[in-house]
């Protein structure tokens, strides 16, 4: 009964730790892709005030 305990709570902290890790891949993504508009953005607009 120990072992299926031992077996039980490994699957538990599984789950946990790659919930955990999938909410930070996402988390990383959206960074990432907010970072990457933003520096869009300033390329955009430092060249249309050199075009000036």
């Amino acid at each position: 009964m120990a072992f299926l305990g031992a077996i039980i709570q490994a699957i538990i902290k599984l789950v946990i730790i790659g919930a955990v890790a999938f909410g930070g891949i996402l988390l990383g993504k959206q960074l990432r892709k907010r970072h990457d508009e933003k520096q869009n953005t300033e390329k955009q607009n430092d060249a249309k005030q050199a075009e000036m």
